[in-house]
């Protein structure tokens, strides 16, 4: 299970815990609790496909900057998740710059498309290679905003034919149209 910490400096980053989730009775038990793997201010959110071997598992981590001036970027880190263990993989800067701390990451049924929202009204997506871990083709729908009123996405989804993607809002400001709006993918 990997989780991110994003509230306290002391324990910033990205972590894993080991779950054997048929010990207990089917209940499950935590073997090993908390390991980190790294200590970055962490993005409000994680997103983890298939490999395209069928067996791995890639695990994306973003960061971002807590403090003035907020710095922009468009890192990614690439987590490759095996009977190893999770080890990163690469980074790789791709897409527009932003430094949300909050919104969400996804990827489309088969894996190949990787699709993050964030506070600040980023709606973009990628191009994902299964065996490479690398993004391509960014396509920006939304860029980031400099300046308030944000429309606070916080979550998305795809239709199931993959040709609308509906995003979701906590502010009357949103650019796309309310709180809960639709993005046609064609």
């Amino acid at each position: 299970m990997f989780s991110v910490s994003v509230t306290n400096i002391q324990t910033y980053g990205l972590y894993y815990s080991i779950i054997n989730y048929k010990a207990n009775n089917d209940s499950g038990i935590v073997t090993q609790k908390n390991i980190q793997l790294n200590n970055l201010p962490a993005f409000d959110g994680l997103a983890a496909v298939r490999h395209g071997n069928g067996r791995d598992w890639w695990v994306i981590f973003k960061d971002y900057d807590p403090t003035p001036p907020y710095t922009l970027n468009n890192k990614f880190y690439v987590y490759l998740v095996n009977e190893n263990g999770p080890i990163l993989q690469h980074t790789q800067n791709v897409g527009n710059l932003f430094n949300d701390n909050g919104g969400h990451f996804m990827f489309n049924n088969d894996g190949t498309k990787y699709l993050p929202v964030t506070y600040r009204g980023v709606v973009e997506y990628f191009d994902f290679d299964r065996c490479t871990g690398f993004f391509s083709n960014p396509t920006v729908i939304e860029p980031t905003r400099n300046a308030q009123p944000y429309p606070y996405y916080n979550s998305l989804a795809l239709s199931p034919d993959e040709t609308k993607l509906y995003v979701s809002a906590y502010s009357q400001y949103s650019t796309l149209g309310g709180t809960d709006s639709c993005i046609s993918l064609i």
